[in-house]
């Protein structure tokens, strides 16, 4: 009897020891909120956040409605999280090594950063926005606003290198980033979206030839071509600026008809 019990007891504290040990350390805190806010982490969970709700690697902090979150890291870097904004702490690390550095993505809305020790060592930190260019910020503040895939940056104080489209260019006055985009949807499915028009072809004729079945051939098809031409004015968060941005936007509707590819032979008169 006794021996089972030794048993069940180191059972029971290798367990608890475990559990300790695989504890996931938290890389920051919530210093400020308002309204609904969540994190979701990198396995999926939700958490709502409060004030000082620890933060963690992998995490994407997303507002709800008009919430909004001031949240600090461990380096002292800052971030806030305007209303209706989605960001993720791909990565993270932070302790005086060489190694040191984060990967910050924006997803959407209205957000601004404050670096805090990793920008007075030089540490290797990258924003990426949604259109797919990437900041790399030293010693900065600044604001991104993420409005119909356009996003306008804005350095506060510091300086930062934008790296878009395979080249690099230092920025201290705010700009707009944006990446041409192919939309290609099939009837019923979602659109994917491509920057590259190669890769948009492919994809259009890949969706005309999943349209054909085996033994048809096309018969007839139709293009109708609409172009639409949209202005817009973009606030930049925290100034009185604005910034005009139009949009060109080319829909191209094709309409197939098929045919056996082997057709009967007419009967002669």
């Amino acid at each position: 009897m006794k021996t089972k019990l030794f048993s069940i007891m180191l059972s029971l504290l290798f367990s608890i020891f475990t559990q300790q040990a695989w504890a996931v350390a938290d890389i920051g805190e919530v210093f400020l909120i308002q309204g609904k806010v969540q994190a979701i982490s990198s396995s999926g969970d939700v958490r709502d956040l409060a004030s000082k709700s620890p933060i963690y690697e992998g995490d994407t902090i997303k507002t709800i409605g008009a919430g909004a979150i001031v949240f600090d890291l461990l380096d002292g870097t800052r971030w806030e999280v305007m209303d209706a904004s989605e960001m993720k702490i791909s990565n993270y690390h932070f302790a005086n090594a060489s190694n040191d550095g984060a990967t910050y993505d924006l997803i959407q809305g209205n957000i601004r950063y404050i670096s805090g020790e990793h920008g007075e060592t030089k540490a290797k930190v990258v924003i990426n926005t949604p259109d797919g260019n990437s900041i790399e910020p030293q010693g900065t503040e600044i604001t991104f606003s993420m409005v119909f895939k356009i996003t306008v940056v804005q350095v506060i104080s510091g300086s930062a290198k934008v790296s878009t489209q395979g080249s690099s260019t230092a920025i201290s006055t705010p700009i707009i980033i944006t990446t041409l985009q192919y939309l290609v949807t099939v009837e019923g499915g979602e659109p994917q979206g491509f920057t590259n028009p190669n890769e948009a072809m492919q994809a259009f004729n890949q969706a005309v030839n999943n349209q054909i079945t085996s033994g048809e051939s096309i018969h007839n098809s139709d293009v109708d071509m609409i172009v639409k031409q949209t202005e817009q004015t973009i606030p930049v968060e925290g100034t009185d600026i604005e910034i005009k941005a139009s949009t060109t936007e080319i829909n191209i509707d094709l309409t197939i008809t098929t045919e056996p590819k082997d057709k009967p032979a007419s009967p002669s008169s």
